[in-house]
C-alpha cells in the first residue's frame, strides 16, 4: 500500500499562508473572469462531487499551474484540505521563486532527471489520488515549446507525444480523467518572464470527465493515446464555440 507522507509543519502553513493566499488567488481569479480575461468553456463538466480526479492539462506556460487550482473556487473554500486540488509544476521552473513559498504546500515539484525523486513524487501523486483528492498534471512531460515530438490536431494546434506516467496513474487509481485545454496563457506569461500580463485574454476548455475501462488496463498506450486525442478535441472547441 502507497502511504502519504506529512510534515509536521505542512497543516500549520496551509491555514497560515497557503488558504489566505488561495482565497486572494480565488478572488482575483472572479474577477479576471468577471472582466473577460478569463474565459471557461463548460465550466458545467466539472465535477461537483468530491473524489479522486485527475485533471490533465496541455502547458504552453508557466501560468496553467496556478490559474487551474482556481477551477474549483469558490467551493474549495469549504474543506480545503481535501477540495484545493495538488499541481505539479516543474522543481527547475518553480522552485526557486521564493515568493511561491506560501502555495507549496498545495504543490507537488516535479524533478527532471533525478530518478529516485521522481520514484518519490510518482509514490507522492497516487497516494494523493487513492486519498480520493484531485491531482492538476501536464502530461506533456514539460512546456509544449519545449517538445521534439509533436501531436497536431485539425486546426493546427499541438501538444507534444505524452509521457507514460499519466497512464501509471491511471491504471493504478482507476481515477477518472478530466481533459483541459488552454489557450492563450503564453501571452499572459511568456515563456522567459515571470511577471504575469493580466490584460491578456485566456480560454480554458474543459472536457467531459473520462473513466478508462477496465480493458484499457491491459493495452499499453491506450489511456495516453485517448488523452492526447481528447485534448486536441478541445484545442478545436476553442474556436468553434460562440
Amino acid at each position: 500500500m502507497v502511504k502519504r507522507q506529512t510534515n509536521l509543519l505542512e497543516p500549520i502553513i496551509f491555514w497560515l499562508c497557503t488558504y489566505p493566499l488561495g482565497f486572494i488567488l480565488g478572488i482575483g481569479f472572479s474577477l479576471l473572469r468577471l472582466t473577460g480575461r478569463i474565459r471557461i468553456d463548460h465550466p458545467e463538466r466539472i465535477p461537483k462531487e468530491d473524489g479522486a480526479l485527475i485533471v490533465a492539462s496541455n502547458h504552453p506556460s508557466l501560468w496553467e499551474p496556478i490559474i487551474l487550482t482556481m477551477l474549483f473556487f469558490p467551493r474549495c473554500l469549504l474543506y480545503p484540505r481535501r477540495r484545493l486540488p495538488w499541481s505539479t509544476p516543474s522543481t527547475n521552473t518553480y522552485y526557486d521563486w521564493w515568493f511561491l513559498f506560501p502555495i507549496r504546500p498545495r504543490f507537488i515539484m516535479v524533478p527532471r532527471t533525478d530518478q529516485s525523486r521522481i520514484i518519490a513524487t510518482f509514490r507522492q501523486m497516487l497516494a494523493i489520488i487513492k486519498d480520493g483528492e484531485r491531482l492538476i498534471i501536464f502530461p506533456e512531460g514539460g512546456r509544449t515549446y519545449r517538445g521534439n515530438s509533436y501531436q497536431y490536431s485539425a486546426n493546427g494546434r499541438r501538444i507534444r507525444s505524452l509521457k507514460s506516467g499519466i497512464e501509471r496513474l491511471v491504471k493504478l487509481t482507476n481515477a477518472p480523467v478530466m481533459p483541459v485545454w488552454v489557450e492563450g496563457s503564453d501571452e499572459v506569461l511568456p515563456n522567459g518572464s515571470r511577471f504575469p500580463r493580466l490584460w491578456r485574454r485566456v480560454t480554458i476548455v474543459i472536457g467531459e470527465p473520462i473513466v478508462f475501462p477496465t480493458a484499457d488496463a491491459h493495452v499499453k498506450n491506450a489511456v495516453t493515446k485517448k488523452i492526447g486525442e481528447s485534448l486536441l478535441i478541445l484545442s478545436e472547441e476553442v474556436t468553434t464555440l460562440p
